[in-house]
């Protein structure tokens, strides 16, 4: 992130002591409330309880819009209960996001429903009158016309006989013609007045109608209430109270930023003093924030960093974008017209949030940015998960740290890892302190029996790079997803040493069955073989997988018929079962289990028990087309041979074949019949005709059915 020094002494010199300086030192309190902005601008306006009045005009011409009398105003403002708990409304806006540091209650008054905090007041003459009248005029007649029914000295708590908005807050609420949305507020002072021998002249008063969003009238009242800060023209978006309000749907609810909040002390954000990654929880439930800043620059300008959601039926349900919030900040600018005192750092001109599943602005680094004057801020926002209830970032500040940034490995899913596997994984690592350092990587945390060997590199500040850690997974470790964490950590500074979890999968590996010796017929009612061979997907010229345990199924119309058995030192699985079943077609599978880091696997593959009969013919029909394929004639006549003397040689009128001979129920003869077939294919192999093994076998298993029983 910075360029290296030099001489690595004068480095490792300045980065040990700027580290010390950070880590050593209490941070400095951002809210500075021994020298605040303002009275109000301060933890004392943002958390000293006080009563709301709201005066409710109306003229001689002008009444109340219908639906909209004082139980109503009531309601907008104060909910109903003591504090408010009533969602949307003023008084609940303050207390919620204030964490209940802020109550802002109904004034005590005698206007119609006593102490709901409002008076309705006719003021006599035309609206048009009034308004001819200055902002500060008509906010003294209202009082004025509500004095009757408040007693203004019972707010002076400090007997001082003059009223401050830290005393009471008065909002002024005109009935208006115009229809919502349209309306706007302002807060404006109080011409000069006293009631109940008590000056009101220093009042600020929200000044809002029937047509002003709820959102304006919050705003103006954190105006009064707490001396708000206008942010009009600064690039604050739905993300500050202080944002433009007006115009807006009254649907419309956004948040103070983490910045008012911390100026109200609201909340007290965590001050960065060590590079590392740091969990950010939902702004308005948690109020999580942090603060990153330069010591060498001052306290005047630094960053921000908060999590904003729009969430329905939350005071964030119109937050601009979803995602991490990074404001820069020059304190020292508040209230300079030409100076620039707040804004956000954006990941792209059209996102306003931080958030890496966002396709539209996946940046995940903030870093080189200025501050406002233009000088460099030394500070940077790394690795930004995706958005979330909680979000993950790296805060890079002034001294030593490593980033250990996994996000990019389990992306798109988990490492896949191997059991029994040495399986390497590249790790990003970057150096994000101010002098070059060593670096280790290593996977911990890990399940039990998993072991792992580390990676390291050397580099400077702000190099980047990979470090290669490799993960053996036990082999009988469970299949699925694990969660391990890689660790980076400074072979100069134990200190300085960062954790980024990874999720990694353990797959098995995978097992095939070979099938070239599995015969898919056989004949019913005899001793049959079944024979596959497991071995290894992944090297196929590796030898087979020895004691693994199989099991073959054949099911089919006359029902299922299971064996058990384990592959021998080649990896080949048989077993020989009598086989009790009726001629069909069934379905053969083949099944072994998980053996430690082998896989199971699985084949099912057609399988058709025949008749005797029906095993001779199928023999008898593989021999014809072997015979018209035969370029041998020598091969040739063999084949013909044993077709003879499988079906016989007399056309349609045969009687001297196999198949005769059972028919007419001579199976002595059938026999002798197939031993013959038997032998002339064993000739046909010497000349040429390859491997008629699976022919020789039915044969075989016809004869042994032959002789179980004779008359099938």
């Amino acid at each position: 992130m910075r360029a290296a020094l030099a001489l690595p002494l004068v480095l490792l010199f300045l980065a040990s002591s700027v580290g010390a300086a950070i880590a050593d030192q209490s941070p400095p309190d951002f809210a500075h409330p021994s020298t605040p902005h303002s009275l109000l601008f301060s933890p004392v306006g943002g958390q000293e309880d006080r009563p709301i009045l709201v005066i409710y005009l109306r003229w001689d011409d002008v009444d109340y819009p219908a639906g909209f009398g004082a139980p109503m105003v009531a309601s907008r403002f104060f909910g109903t209960g003591f504090p408010s708990i009533t969602f949307p409304s003023v008084g609940d806006y303050f207390r919620r996001l204030s964490f209940n540091d802020l109550f802002l209650f109904p004034a005590a008054e005698w206007e119609g429903t006593e102490q709901d905090g409002i008076v309705q007041v006719t003021v006599p003459g035309t609206r048009a009158d009034f308004f001819t009248l200055s902002e500060q005029a008509r906010n003294k007649r209202a009082l004025e016309l509500a004095n009757p029914y408040v007693d203004f000295a019972s707010f002076d708590s400090d007997n001082n006989g003059s009223l401050s908005n830290l005393e009471l807050v008065v909002n002024v609420l005109e009935s208006a013609t115009i229809p919502l949305p349209q309306g706007c507020g302002i807060e404006r002072g109080v011409q000069a007045v006293s009631l109940d021998g008590t000056n009101l002249s220093g009042l600020r008063v929200a000044m809002n109608n029937t047509a002003t969003n709820l959102i304006t009238i919050i705003h103006e009242n954190a105006h009064a209430v707490a001396d708000m800060r206008d942010l009009y023209g600064f690039d604050v978006g739905n993300f500050d109270i202080g944002a433009a309000t007006c115009g807006r749907p009254d649907t419309t609810l956004f948040a103070p930023s983490a910045w008012h909040k911390m100026h109200w002390g609201w909340i007290s954000p965590t001050v960065v003093t060590k590079d590392g990654y740091y969990d950010i929880r939902r702004a308005d439930t948690t109020g999580d924030a942090f603060l990153l800043y330069d010591p060498d620059h001052g306290t005047d300008d630094y960053f921000m960093v908060e999590n904003r959601r729009p969430t329905p039926g939350t005071y964030d349900q119109s937050v601009a974008d979803d995602g991490l919030i990074i404001w820069r900040v020059a304190d020292a600018a508040l209230g300079i017209d030409t100076l620039t005192p707040i804004g956000l750092v954006r990941p792209t001109a059209s996102a306003a949030a931080w958030d890496a599943s966002d396709p539209s602005a996946p940046q995940r680094t903030m870093a080189g940015e200025a501050w406002f004057d233009g000088t460099s801020s030394n500070l940077a926002v790394r690795a930004i998960s995706r958005r979330g209830d909680v979000m993950r970032a790296y805060f890079d500040v002034r001294g030593p740290g490593v980033l250990i940034d996994t996000y990019p490995l389990d992306l798109t899913a988990p490492v896949r890892v191997t059991a029994a596997g040495a399986n390497q994984i590249d790790v990003p690592l970057m150096n994000t302190g101010e002098a070059c350092d060593t670096f280790v990587v290593e996977a911990v945390q890990l399940p039990p029996a998993w072991t792992t060997s580390r990676g390291a590199r050397i580099l400077c500040a702000g190099e980047s790079s990979f470090a290669r850690i490799t993960v053996t997974p036990d082999a009988n470790a469970a299949v699925g997803a694990h969660a391990i964490v890689v660790r980076g950590r400074s072979t100069t500074d134990a200190t300085v040493m960062t954790d980024s979890s990874l999720s990694v999968e353990v797959v098995l590996r995978p097992t095939r069955f070979g099938l070239t010796d599995l015969l898919s017929l056989t004949s019913a009612g005899t001793a049959t073989t079944f024979s596959a061979r497991l071995s290894p997907i992944d090297d196929p010229l590796a030898p087979g997988l020895a004691g693994v345990p199989v099991t073959f199924t054949l099911a089919g119309p006359g029902g299922t018929i299971t064996l058990a058995t384990t592959t021998n030192a080649n990896g080949v699985a048989t077993v020989t079962s009598f086989l009790a079943l009726p001629p069909g077609n069934y379905a053969l599978t083949i099944e072994s289990e998980r053996v430690g880091a082998l896989g199971p696997s699985l084949v099912t593959t057609p399988y058709e028990v025949l008749s005797i009969a029906g095993t001779i013919e199928h023999v008898a029909d593989d021999l014809t087309a072997r015979i018209a394929a035969a370029t041998s004639s020598g091969v040739g006549s063999a084949l013909l041979a044993a077709r003879d003397k499988l079906v016989g040689n007399h056309g349609a009128a045969s009687n001297n074949g196999a198949l005769d001979k059972l028919t007419v129920g001579s199976p002595a003869s059938a026999l002798t019949k197939i031993r013959a077939a038997m032998s002339q294919l064993l000739v046909a192999e010497t000349r040429g005709a390859g491997d008629l093994s699976q022919l020789t076998t039915l044969l075989r298993l016809a004869a042994e059915a032959i002789a179980d029983r004779p008359l099938i």
